[in-house]
């Protein structure tokens, strides 16, 4: 337990060091584009004061009085003038039209840069203590799992990921709930690569109940829809039992509440399956070495936690470009080792785990808890 504690508090240092670094590139960012605004207000101010020259009388007198004086000068010498102010008109045109160019796309490069931190559609801010982390990856879902989110009767933000393939109009999931912020991703990673991030950039905002889900399917209809609306109803199947999670996080302070018959131990060989080694390479990583141990985990990777019970510096060191390309469901692949790994920090927290019903919530004493019969192909 002392080791695990020190281990988090070496990576909250890790994080808060990164924070403040990337707070000093923010800092530069908008002293930057501050003197650029000031540049483009100048030039704005330069062109309608040339705009002013050229429309006034004086220009024009003056202008015919330069085409009289290069009348009288003999033909090669009016030759020579006029080519000598061509060639420094445009000269100084191309100059400033160069300089203007590069200027733009240097603010484009930086905005890019800024946007690719700045995941969200707009900024994100804590409203209330609860925060819904959704991948919404099959769209025809989404009406389901509205009518689920409405228990929270609108005491939460909602955070949802969405690959750039994935077609639904956007304006209709923002008016749904008004704190909602949408990341647009690469369908890469499954619900987990997307997860992480989310967590990441929202880690710092503490919210005191996090549920995490995803839109399920099988290639078995039926069994894929009796599994994921058997994981919506036992998280979040009504009002009672989303004031019954909180209750129990308010009062036992659990690392994690999940649905009832989906969580799995890795004492049966064949629920860790081909994951191993890379569940130990994720600890090393963490600094949570696993040795071998039985644990619990959530299958179907959809459950209520705390950032106790779920650290967010124990995953810091996992990249989207460190996930499989999208190939189907592949055992072994990172996100399936990562379902796994997320029942390894909790037990490595030591933050007591409890099972929901739907109806009620009770503490797991059970190294091997009763699972479901989709799971008897593991028995």
């Amino acid at each position: 337990m002392a080791g695990y504690k020190q281990v988090v508090i070496e990576r909250e240092k890790q994080i808060a060091e990164r924070d403040d670094a990337i707070a000093g590139y923010k800092q530069v960012v908008i002293e930057r584009d501050i003197t650029a605004q000031n540049i483009s207000i100048e030039l704005a101010a330069s062109k309608a004061l040339i705009e002013e020259i050229t429309n006034s009388t004086a220009w024009k007198l003056v202008q015919h009085l330069w085409g009289f004086r290069t009348s009288l000068l003999p033909h090669g010498s009016r030759r020579e003038a006029i080519g000598k102010f061509s060639l420094h008109f445009f000269h100084s045109l191309a100059s400033k039209a160069t300089t203007s160019l590069w200027g733009l796309r240097k603010i484009a490069i930086r905005q890019v840069a800024r946007n690719s931190k700045e995941i969200f559609d707009k900024p994100i801010k804590r409203m209330h203590n609860t925060a819904v982390i959704l991948h919404l990856y099959y769209p025809d879902l989404w009406d389901e799992i509205k009518s689920y989110l409405l228990n929270l009767e609108g005491d939460f933000d909602l955070y949802i990921s969405m690959p750039f393939n994935v077609k639904i109009k956007t304006k209709d999931v923002l008016s749904f709930h008004p704190e909602t912020y949408i990341y647009r991703c690469k369908n890469q990673g499954r619900d987990i690569a997307p997860f992480l991030r989310i967590f990441n950039e929202i880690s710092s905002l503490n919210y005191q109940y996090i549920c995490k889900l995803h839109t399920k399917k099988t290639l078995s209809a039926t069994i894929g829809n009796e599994w994921r609306k058997d994981l919506y109803n036992k998280l979040l199947g009504s009002s009672g039992i989303v004031r019954l999670v909180k209750k129990t996080f308010d009062e036992n302070r659990p690392g994690l509440i999940a649905p009832c018959g989906h969580l799995l131990s890795t004492k049966n060989k064949l629920y860790m399956g081909n994951n191993e080694k890379k569940i130990r390479e994720l600890s090393e990583n963490a600094g949570i070495p696993y040795q071998g141990e039985d644990f619990l985990f959530v299958a179907g990777s959809m459950f209520w936690f705390s950032m106790e019970g779920l650290n967010p510096s124990m995953f810091t060191g996992i990249k989207q470009e460190d996930f499989e390309a999208e190939q189907g469901a592949t055992d072994n692949a990172l996100p399936h080792a990562i379902e796994r790994f997320f029942g390894w920090v909790v037990h490595c927290s030591q933050k007591p785990v409890f099972i929901s019903t739907g109806t009620n919530i009770h503490r797991l004493d059970s190294t091997n808890p009763a699972t479901m019969p989709i799971y008897d192909w593991g028995k």
